[in-house]
């Protein structure tokens, strides 16, 4: 898995990991501990209201036993590959205007595919901003899982990881949203009408 280009203050001295409450100094041991926490934690993310603020509560909330900046947004520029990711300074703005875009009442009563037309949109462009240092893609996944059940819908996240899921992240970066719609929508069923 490419790893994040991430400004030096914020990785262990000497290594290309980012500084996190264990103490952990192998990448391959931080992932692993960082999904356990974040499994751990899945079950009582907090409900909200689809704000920028409850985007990082989700964030704070499952990986607050890792990081000591979880639910922060990042204060430097971060890339992956040529993905070069929104500069910090604007990093706010754009997820507010992300955030205020998201109308439950306009949302329910949406067929599967357009909500999932919607729901593309939206991870897409949380993607491309990227706020946080690092679980990026689980607090997306979480955050748009909260919008579907809200809406009547059922998201199955445990199916939006690996390559597949990536690559089309990838893609979506660029402006191609096939793959990730795609995904989401096989992934989307109607739990209730609302």
């Amino acid at each position: 898995m490419k790893r994040y280009k991430v400004a030096k203050p914020h990785l262990i001295p000497g290594t290309n990991i980012l500084k996190n409450k264990p103490g952990i100094t192998n990448q391959k041991d931080l992932d692993r501990f960082e999904l356990l926490s974040f499994l751990a934690r899945l079950d009582t993310v907090p409900d909200g209201d689809f704000s920028t603020y409850h985007l990082k509560q989700i964030h704070a909330h499952t990986l607050q036993d890792v990081y000591d900046w979880a639910g922060e947004f990042r204060n430097v520029p971060i890339e992956k590959g040529i993905s070069v990711f929104c500069r910090p300074e604007f990093i706010k703005q754009e997820i507010d205007k992300i955030t205020k875009s998201i109308v439950i009442s306009e949302l329910r009563g949406m067929s599967t595919e357009a909500f999932s037309k919607k729901l593309t949109e939206i991870v897409s462009e949380l993607n491309a901003v990227h706020p946080f240092l690092d679980g990026n893609g689980r607090a997306i996944r979480v955050y748009v899982q909260k919008i579907s059940i809200a809406v009547g819908f059922r998201l199955d996240v445990s199916k939006l990881r690996g390559e597949s899921w990536n690559i089309a992240s990838e893609k979506s970066f660029f402006g191609n949203n096939q793959d990730l719609l795609k995904i989401l929508k096989k992934n989307l069923s109607r739990i209730r009408e609302l």
